[in-house]
């Protein structure tokens, strides 16, 4: 009966009916990904072989992931990125960096690096830029990284390892929590403790399908906010995923915070940056009428993984 269906079971099933409705079956197009999606789970296919098919030689598939830098002006931190990156190319299948400088020419041919370089001019420069699906992005794992972040390849690897048994979650090495004022209105705190709810983008891994549906179901409203703004994709982001997969962000734990090269300014060095953040916050759960981030106590810690050593 179902006036025995609590509230809360009656709101999660109308959420996921009008998931359900919105994704395969208001558009032709989304009734044939469905049937695609569906046959290529069941037949266990990879997106891309990383060897010609007729070689034999070749081990089995092993997954790898894409990186995906959004970059403004910096062409010598990226330099330093890239060469960084380098350290893990077992497990990476290539490096696609979004030249959001529409002014500036490429820095395309100016890197060397043993892992495939790809880059895409920005023809808007937009934060909303970093979660666009490339046509370039072959794998199922998306790092997204600003660029300038130090990255630390131990830290990324244990990522990648944890991205691979928590695919439906955001793994940041960057949490960030939500709390409430006196009036009971949603607040952005960068405070450390234990609980989290966000997690920067601007460090983490992420499953590809969520590039698309950040452009696709996610409303226009959404991605003008943060033009307008120039800042919280990575929030719209967060409040996405949350609301589509009903878990909780996944951390990594290392010592320190994100590692920021020096004399670089910004976005998070301006003085309202705290507040501008805060008013995004209220926004999407205005927008979204709830609260559909989930709370989130656990870290993962390099122990947690077994890594085999040289």
């Amino acid at each position: 009966r179902v006036s025995r269906i609590t509230t809360d079971r009656q709101f999660e099933l109308r959420r996921n009916g009008k998931i359900f409705l919105d994704r395969y079956l208001r558009e032709p197009k989304g009734f044939a990904r469905g049937i695609i999606e569906v046959l290529s789970k069941r037949l266990s296919l990879p997106l891309r072989f990383p060897y010609p098919i007729y070689n034999p030689s070749v081990p089995n598939y092993a997954e790898k992931f894409t990186v995906v830098i959004l970059s403004f002006k910096r062409f010598e931190i990226l330099k330093l990125m890239i060469a960084e990156l380098q350290k893990v190319e077992v497990v990476l299948d290539k490096i696609i960096i979004v030249w959001n400088s529409v002014n500036i020419p490429l820095p395309e041919g100016k890197m060397l690096s043993k892992i495939e370089l790809q880059y895409i001019r920005s023809k808007k420069n937009s934060l909303n830029n970093r979660f666009m699906p490339w046509h370039k992005i072959e794998t199922e794992g998306v790092l997204s990284l600003d660029d300038d972040i130090a990255v630390d390849m131990k830290n990324v690897l244990l990522g990648f390892r944890i991205w691979q048994s928590e695919r439906d979650r955001i793994v940041s090495f960057a949490p960030r929590r939500r709390e409430v004022d006196e009036r009971g209105k949603p607040l952005y705190s960068i405070d450390k403790y234990e609980r989290h709810e966000f997690g920067l983008t601007g460090y983490a891994f992420l499953h590809r399908n969520y590039l698309y549906e950040y452009f696709t179901s996610m409303p226009v409203a959404f991605r003008s906010y943060v033009d307008a703004h120039r800042n919280c994709e990575d929030i719209a982001m967060n409040y996405l995923v949350a609301h589509l997969s009903r878990r909780p962000i996944m951390t990594v734990a290392f010592g320190g915070s994100i590692s920021i090269v020096k004399n670089i300014t910004g976005l998070s060095s301006r003085n309202n940056h705290h507040q501008v953040r805060t008013e995004c916050v209220r926004f999407f759960e205005l927008a979204y009428g709830c609260n559909p981030l989930q709370s989130s106590y656990y870290q993962a810690a390099a122990h947690d993984i077994l890594v085999k050593k040289k």
